[in-house]
């Protein structure tokens, strides 16, 4: 693929005129190229591969590519690299407020703990409604990041079995997940199984929450049961 080809692909994304469908597409054509600057960037800070760094990144990027005004038509891959260093540089930080917080002995800070709004729930609605079912369908992320945001913020429990079934089949996973009374639990306890579950870390599991919580916040029933501000809710 072409160097224009991606400026035209990018520009696609950028497009609140593009539907999609076209979204979509173009995103699957870039992701290749996405991927490969991610790994390029990560393996120049370090000799040791970091295969969820890289994933984080990729889906990071792409989620700045659904603001309009991010990317203005520059070349792509000069630019995309540019952010991902920066995005890498971002990462950084956080992890080291989050060591900061641990070695003084602090809980680190949240990543928008919603979930105590979402615990009462069950009276009120049995399902997510079809639109949100669709609308978290087309989430550019991967099944493993939809499925740990679901599962943190205790959506997963509104979406249909066979749906829920065929999300968590498709990442290795069965019933029941997530575990029996996992909702009861606090937050730091639900982080510490999922990451015993997926192999992974609690700082890497809050960054994936805290990436992920505008799409939550964006879902119709959030904003109608919960009673957050529409403004919050769009801004995903």
């Amino acid at each position: 693929m072409t160097p224009e080809e991606h400026n035209r692909l990018a520009r696609v994304l950028v497009d609140p005129q593009s539907t999609v469908v076209e979204r979509n597409e173009a995103a699957h054509k870039l992701r290749p190229l996405v991927a490969k600057l991610a790994r390029s960037v990560v393996r120049k800070r370090s000799l040791n591969r970091h295969d969820d760094l890289i994933d984080d990144l990729t889906q990071t990027l792409f989620l700045k590519l659904a603001q309009p005004t991010v990317y203005r038509g520059q070349p792509f891959a000069p630019w995309c690299k540019a952010v991902l260093n920066n995005l890498l540089n971002e990462s950084h930080r956080r992890n080291r407020r989050l060591r900061l917080h641990t070695d003084q002995g602090e809980s680190p800070p949240e990543p928008g703990a919603i979930e105590p709004r979402f615990r009462n729930l069950d009276d009120r609605m049995e399902r997510l409604p079809q639109d949100d079912l669709e609308r978290i369908e087309t989430w550019e992320c991967s099944n493993r990041d939809r499925v740990i945001a679901l599962a943190v913020f205790l959506i997963d429990r509104y979406v249909p079995d066979d749906i829920w079934s065929g999300w968590i089949g498709s990442i290795g996973l069965s019933r029941p997940f997530p575990p029996e009374d996992f909702k009861e639990l606090q937050l730091t306890d639900r982080y510490r199984i999922l990451a015993a579950i997926f192999g992974t870390t609690v700082v890497n599991l809050r960054q994936i929450a805290s990436r992920m919580r505008p799409r939550i916040m964006g879902l119709r029933f959030i904003r109608e049961y919960t009673g957050v501000d529409r403004a919050e809710g769009d801004r995903r």
